[in-house]
């Protein structure tokens, strides 16, 4: 016998809510972010990896190693739950096996900011790995920072001469600063003025998108640098993916230059949500 139309109705919606009863609530039960801190650091050995560099004092001086300490612990209050590095990695698993061979005298002799910071957290915190997840230029593959024709484009042409100037000057000027600034501040006091906001954001337009109108209908060897550079970090973020699982909590230690489009991928990405190093920097 055929149920009258409104009954089919009300028994078709029961049905419905009971499937929506019991699959909604999966469903819609959305995966803990994974929350990254992207820390621009300085290259604490003055291994001169950039085209200005500022000059760091020795950090295995007494009072330097005090404030790195004090610079450690202040990073360790985000609680990171996986530590990323501007270091590359051989593993499947992106695992840097130097960090299971580190000791404390390491960083006795060590200069390098992924030991005195990276290692120091992770040992503090009872981590048991570490990750490299640079991605670097080698032999046969792509060139991440093509600065070569840029430079020859900018030379040859006035106007590209006066962008490529203002470019290198405003490096130059925050280089400058920072070296001045060394003498009267501690390493976590030039680390939170290094990572403001606005700051990473005023220098990446400086240093790297007035270089796009570097080129004409001939070759953009501008647009050209700016685009490997964001390959590379997007290259570096894939692999935070790849280490990253919901919930975690990341920090990564990379060099000020990679801050901007690192920060980008962390406040951009589904599942991923950016925390702010200066919530920390105190």
């Amino acid at each position: 016998m055929c149920l009258p139309v409104e009954d089919e109705m009300l028994r078709t919606l029961a049905v419905i809510a009971v499937i929506l009863g019991l699959v909604s609530p999966a469903a819609a039960a959305e995966p803990a972010p994974v929350k990254v801190m992207v820390f621009a650091s300085a290259h604490f050995a003055n291994q001169s990896l950039d085209r200005h560099n500022v000059k760091v004092d020795d950090v295995l001086t007494s009072r330097r190693q005090a404030e790195v300490a004090a610079l450690a612990e202040a990073l360790a209050h985000f609680k990171p739950t996986k530590i990323a590095l501007e270091l590359e990695s051989d593993e499947a698993d992106l695992s840097l096996p130097g960090y299971q061979r580190f000791s404390d005298s390491d960083l006795q002799k060590d200069r390098r900011e992924q030991v005195q910071l990276g290692f120091r957290i992770a040992r503090k915190l009872g981590l048991a790995t570490v990750y490299g997840v640079d991605e670097k230029a080698h032999p046969g593959g792509y060139d991440y920072f093509p600065i070569g024709p840029v430079m020859a484009w900018g030379h040859s042409h006035a106007q590209g001469a006066a962008s490529l100037a203002k470019a290198d000057a405003a490096v130059v000027a925050m280089v400058d600063q920072m070296n001045a600034l060394q003498a009267n501040h501690s390493l976590l006091q030039l680390s939170a003025m290094a990572n403001q906001p606005a700051e990473i954001e005023r220098l990446h337009r400086e240093a790297y998108y007035r270089m796009l109108s570097l080129g004409d209908a001939q070759g953009q060897p501008g647009a050209i640098l700016n685009g490997m550079w964001y390959l590379r970090n997007a290259r570096i973020f894939a692999k935070v993916e790849q280490i990253s699982r919901p919930g975690d909590r990341v920090l990564v230690i990379f060099g000020g230059g990679h801050a901007y489009w690192l920060r980008h991928f962390a406040r951009e990405t589904p599942g991923f949500a950016l925390v702010e190093p200066n919530t920390v920097l105190k």
